[in-house]
């Protein structure tokens, strides 16, 4: 199994904003499956900016492909840190191509 997490300290921003929007986050993991990580388990991108921590983080749930995840391998979760929690730990369906 394979966990990638990304890290940012102390990014050059105000701290009101991430530079990776949900779709982009979605196209990282994506991209990573093409290239030989398909047994890829958990990925994780977050920015800490002054103890506020902002991002997403995505865990395989499974190991089937399902129909409203086509552009993943697998069933994943998604959960955006340190923002609204309105969808937070929802699976949610992948943009398509």
């Amino acid at each position: 199994m394979l966990h990638i997490r990304l890290i940012f300290w102390d990014y050059p921003l105000d701290g009101s904003k991430v530079l990776w929007s949900r779709s982009d986050f979605v196209s990282m993991i994506q991209a990573v499956q093409e290239r030989g990580a398909a047994n890829l388990w958990s990925f994780e991108l977050q920015v800490d900016l002054r103890r506020r921590t902002k991002g997403y983080q995505a865990m395989r749930v499974g190991w089937l492909d399902v129909p409203w995840q086509p552009d993943f391998k697998g069933e994943w979760r998604l959960n955006q840190l340190g923002g609204s929690s309105e969808d937070s730990g929802m699976t949610v369906s992948a943009p398509s191509a």
